[in-house]
This record gives structure tokens, C-alpha cells and sequence, in this order.
């Protein structure tokens, strides 16, 4: 009994060591059937040689020998066609034929299965993208959402004087479904690459495969998930970013991160002041949304500033600037127009003094096409005529605003109006059913807030007899928010959802226009028909840009577009991570803000032409900075023809303008 337990004890070792060495892969399982394949054929070759040596004076055949026995032996082996060599020989050697034909056949079976499953599960690894990236000098963009296809667009962009960039993407989801969708999504890429590779970004064995190490920058996106928790997401966000600097140790790496949460803002912004930019897209648009409704147009100016298609800013620096005043260095730019100045301590002074000296170690600030532009003419491109002072500031009226929808930005956006509006102003929230904790959040801000009146109105903004409550044409401003509604699960559903609300406006503010029946909308929204009080404003945010010229063909010219916004700042920061210094300054509550104002102000007589230069000067006088201006012509008003803004033009291109038209100028006020 004894010997049997320890015979199958050793049975069962055997089989532990056998079932753990096969289960080491394909290549372990061939390196097994080689050795038995050649234990095989050393026994089937010495047993046939054997056989000759013993029994050739009985069983002899036309040149025989051991050598050549064994040659057979491998030849049927390896291919049993061989098996007529023995055509002409004794019984017993074709039993030597047969077996050595079997034992080949099974053995190159089995190396065939194994071939096929290992190249096969090569394939699958392929695909669930868990490979090595062996890139260097690229971009790595870590997560995934619905800003995607906008950041790749603007890196594509931003690639083209590149000759071969490569953008590298992790992300926890299927390499097949991230593959498909930017095969629809992003088909031209010019000469950029895009990798992708399936993985946890704050898992520090995924992040290894797409070669952080090498990366030019880093690029967090917040999650997809759209019903979470936006904390959860923001501190899984700061997860990544712990294990990007992790990797990237002793690197200058710059690593641009999305996080709302201020909390962990806080945390995150403590981890490495020098390489992290941190983005907090909600307060960025809520800022761009107030200052679009209240100059009409700014909208189209930010899209093309903050991206990179058209006119962008660059920090440049002219030691032959040096020692001239900020107001006449503008003049001095073949391509581009100043900005501001960033001083050799760090500081940003957006719209300084005309009369500051510029000092070595500043650098400008420029608008311009593209950074090779930028060149400084020793002698002045365009010397400016001499005109009058233009006007002064223009006052300031008590207004009425009205904000459909409620999101996080909301908060925001109310307590910058705080800093625009007269005391008196009042803004009326629509809402789908308010609970408690939103009233109660209602309350605090009438309390901190002493300037302006905050109304709640419980109604459905996509029911006619909703809207058909409020006097719509009583605002100047209406701001239509993009916000999910039940069911709505992605950038597509709310974006329709936004474009349904908007034609119940549109219905509400105009409706048909005579002779036309009652279903057909076809008048603008800012062009009340004869007997109708006229509407100021009308600011819509939508996700997508693909839906722009939906909500464009409304009536609507002032589309601020979230994801394409948001998604161009990351991406420019992605190039210059200084920039956002920079972009701090342009959206803080103080300083110098882009407006569009009224040509009026600094032209005496409308209709005029006059060379840009000259209104350079003009603004420049009102202690302002001119970027470009706005002309209403025919055709202008689409999406196309940029809704007739002109960014950085020649200095000694002529401007014709008209009533009407506006300047596009860097201020401190709107006024």
C-alpha cells in the first residue's frame, strides 16, 4: 500500500510539473515536441539501422547500409511521401516506413497547431493593444472622451510642419472599437500618426507600453462616463498624473491635466508646479460664455485664438525691441500684432501701457499665423496717420438676463456677471425640477451676491407652454446651456436636445413670418419682424462642432463650442505649457479681456476706409490693443466665412468699414 501511494504520489507530481511546464506558452510546448520528435527519430533510425546490421544477409535491399537507413529514417519522418523508397523492400522495412510516417505526421500536426494558436494569440495581443510603442518625440494622450477627436484634430493641425509626429493614446477601452472609431472620426491625419494601446493610465505596468518616458507631453482627459461622480473622475485623473510623474521621473515632461474639482485641484496642482498644467475646463467656459454674451461675435474670435488654425499667440523675444514703447512695437511686426508682455520675472501684463519701455529680457506677446512669422522690422511696416481722440467710455444700463439650463458651470457664470452687470440687473435661471439643495444654493448666492437678483422658474425649456410663460423678448441676453436630460448618454443626444430647446425659442421669440404657415421657422432670432420687442443676445454652448452649423442655420451666430474650446487649449498647452500663464490672465476677473466694440468709437464718419495701421493707432489712443475687426456683409454670417471676423490683418491693409462693423480689441472694459 505504501509503494502504491508513493507511486501515485509521483504520478501526480509529474502531471503538476507537466501541466506547469506546458502552460508556459507555444514556444515551451515546440522546445518539448522538438526534443521527443528527435528522441523518435534516434530510435526509429538506430532500430532500422540495427535491423540491416543484424539481418543483412536475410533481409538486404540494393544499397543498403546504416548511414542510409538512417537518412530514410528522417526523409519519412519529416514527409511520408518518402515512404516509395522502401517500395522495393522487405515487410519489415515498411513497417519501419509506416511507423516513421506516423510519428512524422503527428509531430508536424502538432507544430502546426502550435503555430497557428501562437500566431493567432499574437494577433489577439496585437489587437487588445497591448504591445510595446517605441516612439520617441511623441504626444501621449492618457484616457478617453468626447474631446478625443477635437485634441487629435488640433495635434494634427499643430503636426504639419512636421514630416513624421506620432501620437500615442491609452485608454481603457478595446483597441478594435478606438481603432474604428478614429478610422470614421479623424480619416485625414497629413503626416501624423496615431497609435493606440488598451490599458489602465493609472496602472504603472499599461503606462510602461506607450513609452512615457520619450514623450514630448502628456495629455490626461477626464473619463466618459457621463452620470458619475465628476470628483471620482477628477481623482482618478490625479491618479494618472501621480503615475505619469512616476514614470517620468528626472524628465521635463510637461503633463496637462483636466480637473474640475477644486479640492482636487488643490492636491493635484501641489505635485509638480514646474511640469503640471491643470485646466479647469467648467470655469474657462463659464468665463468665455459670459464674455461672448456680451459682444457679439467674440465666440468666433476664440475659436480661432485658442487653436490653431488662423491667427494664435506666441511669446516671442526681440532684442531689437528693446527700449521701444509697447504702443509702437506693433508697427514694428511684418506678421502679427502684440499681445502683451511677459517680463524676465515671470509676470504676464496683457495690454500694457502704450508709453511702457520694454526692458531686456521681456517677451512679446504676438498674435500671429505661425511663430516662423514673427519678424521684426528695423523700420516701422506702417507709420500711421494722425487723427482725433477717439471717444470715451460708453455707460452702463441695469440689464435682465435669462439662463436656460443648469450645470456646473452655472455658479460661475452668475458670479461673473456679478462683475459686469449695474447693480439692479437680475438673472432668471429655467430649470427642470429644482429640489431643495438647488434652492437652498439659489439662496446663498442672492445672499453673497447683493448686485444682482437670482429668479428660479421651474419649467420645462423644451415644452412651448413652458417657455410661452416667461416674456422672452424682455432679456437682453439669453444663454442657452448644454445639459444632458434623462436619457441623454452622449455629446450627440445633448447636443439635439439643445438644438430641440432652441426652436422652441426661436418659435417663442419670432415664429413664422407673414405668409409663411405656422410650422415653418425660417426667420432669424436676432431679427425681430415689425411689432416684436427685439431680443439682445442669444448665446448657445453645444458639445459638438459638427452641430454647429445646425444651430447656426437657427439663427444663432454666437455657438460656444465646449469641446472644441476646451479641447484647443489642451492641445496648444500640449506645445507651449507657458501659454497657460497667459491664458490665466486673459480670463481672470482683472486685467485686459477681448472685446468687440463699435467701430464708432474710433471713427468719426461711417461709411470709411482707412489702412489698419490707422485704427491701430486709434485703439491705441483708448488705451486699447487692436487684433483685427468684424464687417457685415452678404455672405459673411457663416460658419465659412468666419462670420466676417479678420484676425491679424497687413498693417497696410485698407479696412472699409461701416455701421455696424466692430473692432476686435484687447481692453480693460467693455465700454
Amino acid at each position: 500500500m505504501a509503494e502504491d501511494r508513493k507511486e501515485h504520489s509521483r504520478w501526480r507530481r509529474f502531471r503538476y510539473w507537466l501541466d506547469n511546464y506546458l502552460s508556459r506558452g507555444g514556444l515551451q510546448i515546440l522546445k518539448a515536441l522538438t526534443v521527443v520528435f528527435l528522441v523518435l527519430f534516434a530510435i526509429v533510425g538506430f532500430m532500422r539501422a540495427l535491423f540491416v546490421v543484424i539481418f543483412q544477409d536475410t533481409f538486404s535491399e540494393p544499397g543498403g547500409g546504416v548511414l542510409r537507413q538512417i537518412w530514410v529514417t528522417w526523409l519519412e519522418m519529416t514527409d511520408p511521401g518518402t515512404q516509395a523508397y522502401d517500395l522495393t523492400s522487405s515487410p519489415w522495412f515498411k513497417v519501419f516506413a509506416v511507423v516513421s510516417a506516423l510519428l512524422g505526421i503527428v509531430f508536424l500536426s502538432a507544430v502546426i497547431a502550435i503555430m497557428t494558436t501562437s500566431i493567432d494569440a499574437k494577433l489577439q495581443d496585437l489587437r487588445a493593444g497591448r504591445s510595446d510603442v517605441l516612439e520617441a518625440d511623441h504626444t501621449l494622450i492618457l484616457g478617453w472622451n468626447d474631446r478625443i477627436t477635437e485634441v487629435l484634430l488640433e495635434l494634427i493641425e499643430a503636426n504639419e510642419s512636421e514630416e513624421d509626429a506620432a501620437v500615442a493614446i491609452l485608454a481603457d477601452r478595446d483597441k478594435p472599437e478606438m481603432d474604428e472609431f478614429l478610422r470614421l472620426n479623424v480619416p485625414e491625419r497629413a503626416t501624423t500618426r496615431i497609435i493606440t494601446r488598451s490599458g489602465s493610465p493609472t496602472a504603472a505596468v499599461d503606462l510602461a507600453v506607450v513609452n512615457p518616458d520619450e514623450a514630448r507631453s502628456i495629455i490626461v482627459l477626464r473619463g466618459a462616463d457621463a452620470v458619475g461622480p465628476g470628483s471620482q473622475q477628477d481623482i482618478a485623473v490625479l491618479k494618472t498624473i501621480m503615475s505619469a510623474l512616476m514614470r517620468t521621473a528626472g524628465k521635463d515632461t510637461p503633463i496637462i491635466a483636466e480637473i474640475t474639482d477644486s479640492d482636487t485641484r488643490e492636491i493635484a496642482d501641489t505635485l509638480d508646479r514646474d511640469r503640471v498644467v491643470l485646466v479647469d475646463a467648467d470655469e474657462m467656459l463659464a468665463k468665455i460664455i459670459v464674455q461672448t454674451s456680451r459682444t457679439e461675435g467674440l465666440s468666433t474670435v476664440y475659436n480661432e485664438v485658442l487653436s490653431f488654425r488662423g491667427a494664435e499667440l506666441y511669446m516671442s523675444e526681440q532684442e531689437k525691441s528693446v527700449g521701444e514703447p509697447f504702443g509702437r512695437v506693433g508697427l514694428h511686426f511684418v506678421d502679427g500684432v502684440p499681445f502683451g508682455l511677459r517680463t524676465g520675472d515671470g509676470e504676464i501684463v496683457l495690454n500694457p501701457p502704450s508709453d511702457r519701455i520694454v526692458e531686456a529680457g521681456d517677451e512679446i506677446i504676438v498674435l500671429a499665423e505661425d511663430d516662423s512669422t514673427i519678424v521684426w522690422s528695423d523700420e516701422p511696416v506702417c507709420e500711421p496717420d494722425a487723427h482725433r481722440a477717439p471717444l470715451g467710455l460708453m455707460a452702463r444700463s441695469v440689464e435682465r438676463e435669462l439662463m436656460i439650463g443648469w450645470t456646473r458651470k452655472s455658479r460661475t457664470i452668475i458670479e461673473e456677471y456679478a462683475d459686469y452687470l449695474e447693480p439692479g440687473s437680475s438673472i432668471d435661471v429655467v430649470t427642470r425640477n429644482p429640489d431643495d439643495d438647488f434652492e437652498a444654493l439659489i439662496s446663498e448666492l442672492n445672499e453673497d451676491i447683493d448686485t444682482l437678483q437670482i429668479t428660479v422658474h421651474d419649467i420645462d425649456p423644451r415644452s412651448a407652454a413652458g417657455l410661452s410663460s416667461l416674456d422672452l423678448g424682455e432679456y437682453d441676453n439669453v444663454l442657452l446651456l448644454s445639459q444632458a436630460g434623462p436619457g441623454c448618454e452622449s455629446s450627440e443626444h445633448t447636443d439635439s436636445e439643445t438644438l430641440t430647446i432652441l426652436l422652441r425659442l426661436r418659435q417663442q421669440l419670432i415664429g413664422a413670418r407673414p405668409g409663411i404657415g405656422d410650422g415653418m421657422l425660417t426667420a432669424s432670432i436676432t431679427e425681430a419682424p415689425d411689432g416684436r420687442a427685439p431680443l439682445g443676445r442669444l448665446v448657445t454652448e453645444v458639445l459638438s462642432p459638427e452641430n454647429e452649423g445646425l444651430i447656426v442655420q437657427a439663427g444663432v451666430k454666437d455657438v460656444v463650442i465646449s469641446n472644441q474650446l476646451v479641447s484647443s487649449v489642451i492641445s496648444q498647452l500640449s506645445e507651449e505649457p507657458e501659454m497657460m500663464t497667459v491664458y490665466d490672465a486673459m480670463f481672470s476677473e482683472e486685467g485686459a479681456e477681448i472685446y468687440l466694440k463699435p467701430a464708432e468709437l474710433y471713427v468719426d464718419d461711417l461709411p470709411t476706409s482707412m489702412r489698419f495701421a490707422d485704427l491701430m493707432s486709434r485703439t491705441t489712443a483708448r488705451g486699447e490693443q487692436a487684433l483685427g475687426y468684424r464687417r457685415i456683409r452678404p455672405g459673411t454670417e457663416t460658419v465659412e466665412g468666419n462670420f466676417g471676423v479678420k484676425l491679424n490683418p497687413a498693417k497696410d491693409a485698407v479696412v472699409a468699414l461701416q455701421p455696424g462693423d466692430t473692432i476686435v480689441v484687447l481692453a480693460e472694459n467693455e465700454l
